[in-house]
């Protein structure tokens, strides 16, 4: 894919706020973990634990906090599968059952549990192993995992290259994914991502792991990615099977490790009620290590998603020097405060592509922006816009060690209060689920900047900022009311109801009209 060409014509090749220094500045060490609890009953696991933190995501294509009813293996009293219970919100999608970790994440558009440990992969000074233990039952053509590799200023809350959800690629990086299959047929691929553009990797072998080892839901198999400075190996030792064993120019030597259970509809075959849940795959996780790793700060916040109905976030220990606040959010327009609402400013945007440089304004976006030491708490004010609420997931804290971060502070004063207008004109027609059909041009600056063609480092508010007793003109109160009845009445964004909705909108227009003809 020439996501690079792309990039660099319309000039959204970003340059990263954090600058890796070389490898060698930090010591490297093993680095393991496993899960532990739920004897009794499911433990919805948020990514705190001890020795370490993990941050954990799960992302769905529309705003909200429920999952629709979706059926987890392991029992309520976490019985082994094919025992199973019913799951109905996002964050239950990870739960500990038996001393190991489930994911298992559905969505009418687009879901993602993405589980990431605080110790990245280092291969500066030689091979580095990454392993991992993982179940081997896979039904679902529609859900599958991958791993991906990261440098630090690279990385993305959700990477996927597909242009269903989210804003695509990260800038640089390493994938290794299993197929679009179901019926117990893996076969895993790879590609490393340099400045956007993908290069996939020759196989080794095509042969389906379940051809060789028995699929299980109960089983976890060993896998293992072995990495260097230019060589990728990927497969399962035990089987002897290697579905990659190439030569790579991978553009970085230390980067962020991601497992990401993806599921695109994984139920679009099913017809799902509470009483009928939807039943997709789930994948059970143990005895994650890394041989040669650098640890790196991350702080989780909560709650777990900040809306206009909670817009505080708090962090269970201070923002250290040189950290960053992640989190993905989809909206009109965002300001954070760090001083408890006394002044606002926007956010950094992570360099992103997007679907060959669409940047898709109803989808997710990552964002990755500098947060002062001594943080604890952060106060969010964000714009509606036109498919409903604002809404930002899974706020977390984080610093690299061996890195030297170039902060670069947001141009001008930042505005004294948050901004409430309403958010700027929706397009013509309601977006897909998923999207058929491109939106508008993308800007044609930095995607870091406030508006297009400009500079600077945050989103901003439709190219400018708002401040309290803005007046609010006919056509944003129109918009603002279909962003409302749509919530109200369409909360998932069924293309169909969509479709309905602006209809009956419509056909009350051209009733109006004809009133006011005939009168």
């Amino acid at each position: 894919m020439a996501w690079a060409a792309t990039a660099a014509s319309i000039g959204l090749v970003a340059i990263p706020a954090v600058q890796p220094v070389p490898a060698s500045a930090a010591t490297t060490s093993a680095f393991s973990f496993n899960w532990s609890g739920g004897a009794s009953a499911p433990v919805t696991w948020n990514g705190d634990g001890s020795p370490s933190t993990w941050d954990v995501l799960t992302h769905a294509r529309g705003p909200g906090d429920a999952m629709q009813p979706t059926v987890a293996q392991h029992g309520a009293d976490c019985s082994p599968p094919p025992a199973t219970h019913v799951i109905t919100t996002l964050s239950d999608s990870v739960f500990i059952c038996r001393n190991h970790v489930m994911t298992s994440v559905t969505d009418r558009g687009y879901g993602a549990d993405v589980l990431t440990p605080d110790h990245m992969v280092d291969f500066a000074s030689g091979e580095s192993v990454l392993s991992f233990s993982v179940s081997t039952l896979h039904n679902d053509a529609r859900d599958y995992f991958d791993i991906w590799i990261t440098p630090f200023a690279s990385n993305l809350m959700v990477p996927l290259t597909d242009a269903v959800d989210v804003q695509g690629p990260p800038q640089n990086a390493i994938r290794v994914r299993d197929c679009f299959c179901g019926n117990n047929t893996d076969v895993f691929t790879a590609s490393v991502f340099n400045n956007f553009a993908e290069s996939p990797l020759p196989t080794a072998s095509g042969t389906p792991l379940q051809s060789l080892l028995p699929p299980s839901a109960v089983t976890r198999t060993g896998f293992e990615l072995h990495l260097s400075a230019n060589h990728i190996r990927f497969g399962v030792p035990q089987a002897g099977l290697w579905w990659i064993d190439a030569a790579a120019n991978i553009p970085f030597s230390r980067g962020v490790v991601q497992l990401i259970h993806h599921s695109y509809d994984a139920c679009k075959d099913q017809t799902t009620t509470m009483a009928n849940p939807c039943v997709a795959d789930t994948w059970h996780w143990s005895n994650f290590a890394i041989s040669q790793s650098v640890p790196f700060t991350i702080i989780n916040g909560s709650p777990r998603s900040a809306n206009p109905g909670a817009t505080t976030i708090h962090f269970p220990a201070p923002a250290p020097a040189n950290a960053f606040l992640r989190f993905e959010a989809v909206s009109g327009g965002l300001q954070l405060s760090f001083d408890g609402g006394h002044s606002f400013q926007a956010p950094s945007r992570q360099p992103i592509i997007g679907d060959h440089g669409n940047i898709h304004a109803d989808h997710f976006t990552p964002y990755f922006t500098p947060v002062p030491a001594g943080t604890t708490s952060v106060v969010v004010s964000g714009q509606n816009w036109y498919g409903g609420q604002w809404w930002l997931r899974d706020p977390s804290i984080w610093a690299a060690q061996g890195t030297s971060p170039v902060v670069q502070p947001p141009a001008g004063n930042p505005p004294t209060n948050p901004p409430t207008s309403a958010p700027t004109n929706p397009p013509t027609h309601p977006p897909t689920n998923p999207p058929t059909s491109h939106p508008t041009n993308p800007p044609t600056g930095n995607p870091g900047s406030g508006s297009p063609g400009g500079s600077g480092s945050g989103e901003g508010s439709g190219g400018g900022q708002s401040s309290e007793g803005a007046s609010t003109t006919p056509v944003e109160k129109v918009t603002e009311f279909v962003a409302k009845l749509d919530a109200a009445v369409n909360p998932t964004h069924e293309p169909a109801i969509n479709v309905i909705l602006v209809g009956l909108l419509l056909a009350a227009v051209w009733a109006v009209l004809r009133v006011i003809r005939s009168s």
